[in-house]
């Protein structure tokens, strides 16, 4: 029984709930059949007959009276009675033998003897009597034709009042057995009625201690385990083997989940100790980076101090001495100048690329255009650089940029770069040729920088924007090496991102995009 499944432990309570309810069916067809019957016969047939019967008496017993009641009066209305009463019989007969069925053969043998008796008695008594009485008039009560007839009728009268007396009795048993068979009914009724209280108790019972019980024992452990208590174990209790195999379930869901909670704890207390580590280590970060900074702005301004002064005399040495020094002294000289000058330039673009991110301005409004147009003019404003990188001669075209929110003087500084190192990297004899351009999507603003210059090859794509790298020697084109890593600092502080097209193979193109700015809140206008 323990092995049976829910399934089949139900289905079996049911079958022998319906086999209970079939039985009680099958005895209440049975008794409400033959009470059926019972009540058919009683009223279609013992009471119909039995008052046919008591009718066929009374019209004898009237008959019997019509024929004394004639021959002592000789009133003709007698005689009109008596034959009236023999048609009242006859109709009589014909109505009994038609509620008469096969198996009221003694009634029916008793039936025609009655009528026989009676024929006997009209034949030999009451029509010779009245046949006198006609002839001789009215007889008198002593008269032997009284008593003739008198003897004649009794066993009519006798034989009819035992039928209707034999058929009192059938209506009587057929009553007795009517009551027997409702009692008997009722009896059925209130056994179905039991046995479906007692089956619905027993279904209840069997229910509570299959699926209830165990249920609830399973709910309170899940309880547990939900509240907290991951330790718990879900205990498997007795019942079909569909509510056990729930509980391995749960058990074995509740090992693994505690298994994985504490692979969790363990791994939450490394995180918090890998994020206390990492606090002390970004305020140490913080700290070196405070003295760095402290330290690169004393260490730029203590070394560009002496290099003015080694440019300075250095000039001096060469207008003073003018003439008097060789070729190679004057050449000498103009390498000293022209190292402290570069070295005056790294310093400057060190600082700048160190300062990106730390200024206090808050990021505004920023029209691209006019930044593009300031960083072309500041380009155009040094002398030696435009007379270098070939200003001058260069067309740039500046499509409609947008306006975006940053920082204004990093973003010149940044066009300035880009367009200046797209002029400084031209084809030799030919004029640079820069296109700045910028589309739009639902990420963002892309720019675009494009020139007809030497290009870049694709394997040097990630290169180009590490500080101090350089693919050119200084003899062939100036500069420090920081401009790309500066532009990408600049870019990536206002969340964007900056790379070298690749696919472009005529000239090199730099691309970088910009987010769009944060809608601003319309007001709506109020009256006053």
């Amino acid at each position: 029984m323990r092995r049976w499944t829910l399934a089949r432990r139900v289905t079996a309570l049911l079958g022998l709930g319906a086999v209970g309810a079939m039985a009680a069916i099958v005895v209440l067809v049975v008794v409400t059949d033959r009470n059926q019957a019972a009540v058919d016969s009683l009223v279609n047939r013992i009471i119909p007959t039995r008052r046919g019967f008591a009718e066929l008496l009374i019209t004898l017993v009237e008959e019997q009276n019509a024929v004394r009641g004639y021959a002592l009066s000789g009133d003709p209305a007698r005689r009109v009675a008596y034959q009236s009463a023999v048609s009242h019989q006859h109709d009589d007969v014909v109505i009994l033998r038609a509620l008469l069925t096969t198996g009221d053969v003694d009634i029916s043998e008793r039936l025609d003897r009655v009528v026989a008796e009676t024929e006997v008695w009209r034949v030999r008594g009451a029509e010779p009597l009245l046949a006198a009485v006609a002839r001789e008039g009215p007889r008198p009560a002593a008269d032997a034709g009284y008593r003739a007839e008198e003897q004649l009728f009794e066993p009519v009268l006798t034989s009819a009042r035992g039928l209707v007396d034999e058929l009192d009795a059938r209506r009587t048993a057929a009553t007795a057995g009517l009551e027997a068979y409702r009692r008997t009914e009722l009896i059925a009724l209130f056994g179905a009625a039991a046995l479906a209280a007692a089956a619905g108790t027993a279904t209840l019972l069997l229910l509570r201690r299959w699926v209830t019980r165990p249920i609830e024992r399973l709910a309170e452990d899940a309880r547990k385990v939900a509240g907290g208590e991951h330790a718990h174990r879900v205990g498997v209790p007795a019942g079909p083997p569909e509510l056990t195999a729930v509980a391995a379930d749960v058990e074995r869901m509740r090992s693994r989940i505690a298994g994985e909670l504490a692979e969790l704890e363990a791994s939450q207390r490394e995180l918090r100790d890998t994020r206390d580590r990492l606090q002390s280590q970004a305020v140490d970060l913080m700290r070196s980076n405070r003295d760095l900074e402290q330290f690169a702005y004393v260490a730029s301004h203590d070394l560009q101090e002496p290099l003015r002064k080694v440019a300075g005399f250095c000039q001096l040495l060469q207008r003073r001495y003018a003439g008097e020094l060789d070729e190679r002294a004057q050449q000498y000289i103009e390498f000293a100048v022209d190292g402290a000058r570069r070295m005056q330039l790294l310093i400057s673009e060190l600082l700048a690329f160190s300062r990106v991110g730390r200024a206090d301005r808050p990021l505004a409004d920023v029209s691209l255009a006019e930044v593009t147009a300031d960083a072309l003019r500041e380009l155009a404003s040094v002398d030696d650089v435009a007379a270098t990188t070939g200003l001058a001669e260069a067309r740039i075209a500046v499509g409609e940029l947008p306006r975006v929110r940053g920082d204004a003087v990093l973003l010149r500084q940044l066009m300035a770069n880009l367009i200046g190192n797209a002029v400084k990297f031209r084809r030799p004899d030919t004029p640079a040729e820069v296109h700045v351009d910028a589309t739009r999507d639902q990420l963002g603003w892309w720019i675009s920088v494009a020139d007809n210059g030497i290009g870049i090859d694709p394997e040097f794509a990630d290169k180009i924007f590490v500080i101090f790298q350089r693919l050119h020697g200084q003899g062939s084109y100036p500069g420090t090496g920081i401009g790309l890593a500066l532009a990408k600092r600049i870019v990536e502080y206002h969340g964007g991102r900056i790379w070298l097209d690749t696919e472009r193979r005529d000239g090199a193109t730099i691309r970088f995009s910009l987010p769009l700015p944060p809608p601003v809140a319309s007001q709506e206008p109020t009256d006053d």
